[in-house]
């Protein structure tokens, strides 16, 4: 199973799935060498034993190196059920992964396509930020070409203002991915790119488009927009990565934003949720 995404070949090997397939649909490609190759197993029990290195995350995962081979390991344990419900192992190029999962479907997780899908998406996040890509947390849109992401955290309003512009411009937007775009620089321009993994309504294109501008989004009253740099651009666009714990991925997290930050405009936008809102920002960013 071959697909493209955000401009890198990746090239999936494990059981046939329905849903992933589905799930991966218009991302499809055929080459030779693949960039990323993901393989992954449903197991009875997961053999894997985590050693005192080992590290908790700000998520569900807990991380671990191994310095005999540069291998990274991130891993999912249940103290309740005394197992490990996933694991999935990054060799030191960051060019191959294996995930290893458990149906935790009959202890109340999700099902297992499900879970191999998010674990999938899980792999590749990571594998792009060592290839100096990001995916950011952002509904992100193409409005004649210009791309748009709206930040903020969940039930901000982030979707309601992609979706104002493609209901004010239905010829002219088009969704890029409603909840995990990928940030890339290429030629010392930021691109956003589409991907299949978009959150619980799942809208995503598989295209890109040069980035206009990144809206970090905040409720209020009445609208206010205003520029940010230095430090609070900084972390209004750090706060909405994937955030490893190990310090060498998190050097080069650290350094792809300060980069990304130089080169694409970044707001805060105080506002409410009327159509108000989309004629000021494309007043601002002079579309």
């Amino acid at each position: 199973m071959k697909y493209s995404i955000a401009g890198y070949k990746l090239e999936l090997r494990g059981e046939n799935s329905d849903y992933i397939a589905k799930m991966m649909h218009g991302y499809e490609s055929d080459f030779s060498d693949a960039d990323l190759v993901i393989t992954y197993s449903v197991e009875d029990k997961i053999k894997f034993n985590s050693g005192s290195n080992a590290v908790a995350g700000a998520g569900k995962f807990s991380w671990q190196a191994d310095e005999s081979d540069s291998s990274v390991y991130a891993y999912t344990f249940s103290k309740t059920y005394n197992l490990y419900l996933a694991v999935i192992r990054w060799n030191g190029e960051f060019n191959r992964a294996d995930i290893y999962a458990i149906d935790s479907c009959p202890l109340g997780g999700p099902s297992i396509d499900v879970k191999l899908f998010g674990l999938i998406g899980q792999a590749f996040y990571y594998m792009l930020m060592m290839h100096h890509s990001m995916v950011f947390h952002a509904s992100a849109i193409s409005y004649k070409k210009n791309g748009i992401l709206f930040s903020a955290p969940s039930e901000t309003g982030k979707s309601t203002q992609s979706h104002m512009w493609e209901q004010l411009f239905p010829d002219d937007v088009k969704f890029i991915n409603d909840d995990n775009p990928v940030l890339k620089i290429e030629d010392d321009v930021v691109y956003v790119y589409g991907t299949p993994w978009a959150g619980k309504n799942s809208i995503n294109n598989n295209i890109s488009a040069k980035v206009s501008a990144i809206i970090c989004l905040e409720q209020y009253s009445k609208i206010e927009i205003k520029k940010l740099s230095g430090l609070d651009a900084f972390f209004r666009v750090y706060n909405e990565t994937n955030k490893p714990v190990l310090e060498n991925m998190l050097e080069v997290l650290l350094g792809d934003v300060n980069k990304l930050i130089e080169k694409t405009d970044v707001y805060l936008m105080k506002c409410n949720l009327t159509q108000d809102t989309v004629y000021e920002v494309k007043k601002l960013l002079g579309l």
